[in-house]
């Protein structure tokens, strides 16, 4: 035993040769100063290994960048990242603290001397809030001393003249990610003790919070989809709000940086945001996606719905809660909502499917709702965006950032529509004075690296009017349906319709695609209508029907006879009259149209 021990031993040491050092000119750190300036370490901590392509796509679309990035894995979920612009390796870290599939990432410049094993991650700023602070306290002197409690403080959120009087004190601190965050602090002020408590938030100061509320992509509901490629800037809080309505909730926007306060919740249909494809009758199946906004729930948005029979509706400036919503889905008739929830009384979105379709969210702000959609009989999903343009001329550059920043690989298929609140030409706008070719040409601009095209549309040209009188009127098409060159291939035989308006001042349009349905046509039930009775000529119709059972002596089989009389003309008298009256809307909704123009 002693012998085996010694022999172990033995191979534990370094051998003489082994032992020699070979000493390596200081030169070589110095060889790598320029490169290794663009260079950071990053390590997500998740429990499980993150794909290396995910990880590099999602964060490269997150961090939005000017130039190229590169991402080397060089442990278990440690990566080394180098960036073109030293822009934006700034960028990237001034924006921390970041995430990706809902797990923190810790950064550190890059060291030369350090080995893979060496490279320790300890601390991550965040943004903290000190609450129970006493207003003489509330100073950036005061903070940075209590912030130092828990870290190296980077930064105390004052005004010009030093205070940080609000409900808390806010600083931006290197918090030990190995260890819980300290409680609070006892502190004396006057021979008066105070307890001071602290508490961890993840997103801007609040004076972005409160100014800007466009960060450009918001994180996906990972947690409902079960998938690793969630991303976001850390700052989601959950809150069950119905079983079938999601609600993003986006508050904290910090430039590129997004972050959000989320009422999340999926029911078990809707984890993957997909059940069972159902169809309707016939030979071709005709998927329907509309896109309408304001005043809603408004009773004429249900005729719509009821006539159009849409399987996905994206809704603008919905300026609703969450129950609100829930209500707004049941009566409208569908299995799923995704909701960004209006901020006050303006904006809003919300979209809503039927289960005869596959959904499942992507990314979302305040200005969009992108998702992957699967139609029965399509081998692969498409990525579909609602979005919703600045309506401030001032801030409109920055959606097109968020647009720009939603640009999927040239092989994925891209449907976008919505108000974007822009024309792409000077002839989509009728009175009032013309608008500023700038603002036209970054539009065109974002479209084309976007690469967009328009799908034209059926209907009248403008989708909004301002609904004034003389020389103040005036109307524009501010609402389009775009798609790149991949999904209009995949969908060539589509179709877009500007819709007569009721109440809101913008037209809904309806996206109307054709895909084939290979199953048998099932045989239609028949069932009588109540509201048949009231149609003039039913009744007579009726009596008609049973005028031969009288004087004959087989009563059964007379009867049956009878009924089956009456059946066949009830349905061709049904198919008649359904003609009448959709001729008949038809030619109000027409005369509704002419009188607006």
């Amino acid at each position: 035993m002693a012998d085996e021990l010694a022999l172990i031993w033995s191979s534990l040491k370094l051998t003489e040769e082994e032992q020699q050092e070979l000493v390596l000119p200081e030169e070589i750190i110095q060889s790598i100063k320029l490169r290794r300036s663009h260079c950071i370490f990053a390590l997500n901590l998740n429990d499980r290994s993150v794909n290396r392509e995910a990880f590099k796509s999602t964060m490269a679309k997150v961090w939005n960048l000017e130039g190229w990035i590169t991402f080397k894995e060089i442990g278990f979920n440690k990566f080394l990242i180098e960036y073109q612009l030293l822009s934006d390796k700034r960028k990237v870290l001034q924006g921390r603290p970041w995430s990706f599939d809902w797990h923190l990432i810790c950064m550190k410049d890059f060291e030369g001397d350090l080995a893979q094993n060496e490279i320790i991650f300890k601390t991550e700023p965040f943004w903290v809030q000190l609450h129970n602070v006493p207003f003489a306290v509330m100073n950036a002197e005061q903070g940075e001393k209590l912030g130092s409690v828990i870290g190296k403080v980077h930064k105390v959120e004052t005004d010009d003249q030093g205070c940080g009087w609000g409900r808390h004190l806010r600083i931006r601190v290197d918090v030990d990610i190995n260890k819980p965050l300290p409680r609070g602090k006892m502190i004396k002020v006057r021979d008066k003790q105070c307890w001071i408590y602290f508490n961890k938030r993840y997103g801007g100061s609040s004076e972005q919070s409160s100014q800007d509320n466009s960060s450009p992509v918001q994180p996906k509901a990972a947690e409902a989809q079960k998938d690793n490629s969630g991303w976001s800037s850390l700052g989601a809080e959950g809150e069950a709000t119905s079983q079938n309505t999601t609600v993003g909730d986006q508050k904290h926007g910090r430039g590129l940086t997004p972050t959000c306060q989320a009422d999340q919740t999926w029911n078990s249909s809707e984890l993957e945001a997909s059940c069972p494809a159902k169809f309707h009758e016939g030979l071709s199946q005709q998927e329907n996606i509309e896109t309408k906004r304001k005043e809603i729930p408004h009773p004429s948005s249900r005729p719509l719905t009821q006539t159009k029979t849409p399987h996905l509706v994206f809704l603008i400036e919905t300026k609703c809660s969450s129950e609100k919503m829930e209500t707004i889905r049941v009566k409208m008739g569908f299995d799923n909502c995704f909701a960004v929830r209006s901020v006050g009384r303006s904006g809003g979105l919300a979209l809503l499917w039927n289960s005869s379709i596959e959904v499942k969210v992507d990314t979302y702000t305040n200005w969009h709702i992108s998702v992957y959609v699967k139609l029965p009989n399509i081998d692969k999903s498409w990525l579909l965006t609602g979005f919703y343009g600045h309506s401030n001329t001032a801030k409109r550059s920055e959606t097109w950032q968020i647009l720009k920043a939603l640009k999927p690989a040239p092989q994925v298929s891209w449907l976008c529509f919505g108000d974007f609140n822009e024309i792409t030409c000077l002839s989509e706008k009728y009175g009032a004075a013309i608008r500023p070719y700038k603002q036209v040409r970054e539009f065109r601009q974002t479209l084309a690296q976007c690469e967009l095209n328009d799908l034209g549309f059926q209907g009248d040209k403008y989708t909004w009017a301002n609904n004034r009188e003389g020389s103040n009127f005036t109307k524009e098409r501010l609402d389009s349906v775009l798609g790149n060159s991949s999904w209009i291939d995949k969908f060539e035989d589509h179709s877009v319709q500007h819709l007569a308006t009721y109440s809101s001042d913008h037209k809904p349009l309806l996206i109307t695609l054709q895909t084939k349905n290979n199953r048998p046509r099932k045989k239609r039930i028949f069932r009588y209508e109540a509201k048949w009775r009231t149609k003039e000529g039913c009744e007579a119709l009726i009596k008609r029907s049973w005028e031969d059972i009288r004087g004959s002596k087989d009563k059964i089989g007379s009867t049956l006879q009878s009924l089956r009389n009456c059946k066949t003309c009830l349905k061709k008298w049904s198919k008649d009259q359904n003609k009448k009256d959709k001729a008949t809307l038809q030619s109000k909704t027409k005369m509704l149209n002419h009188l607006k123009d």
